[in-house]
């Protein structure tokens, strides 16, 4: 679906499709009349004087969600624009652009951190169906847990298979008891292979820290999150039913519900589709229920705060 089908209100209250501005560059703005960046207008008038003769249109959608600073009717907006900024560009009637009425109605990838915190909080105010909106989770920390078995057994990463579970911080942990090379566990491996036989704490240490090692040397982890949110949205885009760690809503599965946590799950046009409920031994189980707690914790704050 391309901006051109959809149709919007006008200030008299009839609808018009934005057919009607096929072909044109379009510039379409969010604004309010009592915000410190009312005085944009200016700048925005300006634009519009200058290109709109090689079919440039600005389209203006005013919104009072945010601490009520567009509280006027389309009316008393419009006068104020005109008699301010002398603004000549269509203003719309005023729209909603979060929570329910806002009438989106697609998926959500979070990557904010607190990740899992922010993605319950996300859910929550949209209201989307399960699995609608998820979050980065251990996506990325899944991806350094591979690349470091990768370098100590020699193995390319994409014949390991392997999980960081829990919370986005300090307390997720590597499933080690689901390691498997095509197959093979490691614990078969490290039977006949010193290779196998390395330093699990230590490895499960470098993938939680590795963003804090990114950010010492680089001032900015942007670029690993960044490739992790994008392989979620084209798993979405193209239905691909891949399996891979996000935070996700539990309700009942690893025996925990009303908590978002990295989990692995089947991803699809869908968003999570599925979480794949791992056999976890008994830390591991123990490592999760810490987890969730550690996350229920910090919603709880969260909410004590509003």
């Amino acid at each position: 679906m391309n901006v051109y089908q959809f149709s919007v209100e006008k200030q008299d209250g009839s609808q018009l499709s934005l057919n009607s501005f096929n072909g044109k560059v379009l510039l379409i703005v969010n604004t309010a009349t009592g915000c410190g960046f009312t005085p944009q207008y200016k700048g925005l008038q300006e634009l519009y004087l200058r290109y709109h003769g090689e079919g440039f249109e600005i389209l203006d959608f005013p919104c009072n969600q945010f601490k009520n600073q567009a509280p006027g009717s389309a009316e008393e907006i419009n006068n104020f624009c005109n008699l301010n900024y002398q603004t000549s560009f269509p203003r719309f009637q005023k729209i909603n652009v979060n929570g329910k009425k806002a009438g989106f109605d697609g998926v959500v990838v979070n990557i904010t951190n607190p990740c899992d915190v922010v993605t319950q909080q996300l859910a929550k105010g949209l209201g989307l169906p399960r699995g609608r909106v998820f979050g980065t989770g251990t996506g990325l920390d899944t991806s350094r847990l591979l690349s470091a078995l990768a370098r100590q057994t020699g193995i390319d990463h994409k014949s390991i298979t392997a999980y960081m579970l829990g919370e986005h911080g300090n307390q997720q942990f590597a499933a080690w008891s689901n390691v498997s090379f095509r197959g093979k566990s490691l614990e078969e491996w490290a039977k006949t292979d010193e290779r196998f036989r390395f330093d699990r704490d230590a490895l499960q240490k470098e993938s939680i820290r590795g963003g804090w090692v990114t950010f010492s040397g680089k001032y900015c982890t942007e670029y690993g999150i960044a490739t992790t949110a994008a392989r979620m949205v084209s798993i979405v885009l193209h239905d691909e039913k891949q399996i891979m760690p996000a935070s996700a809503e539990l309700c009942g599965e690893y025996g925990e519900k009303d908590v978002f946590v990295g989990v692995p799950c089947v991803i699809g046009k869908n968003g999570v589709e599925e979480v794949v409920e791992l056999s976890l031994n008994e830390r591991e189980k123990e490592e999760l229920k810490k987890s969730c707690d550690v996350i229920r914790g910090n919603i709880k704050m969260v909410e004590e705060k509003k």
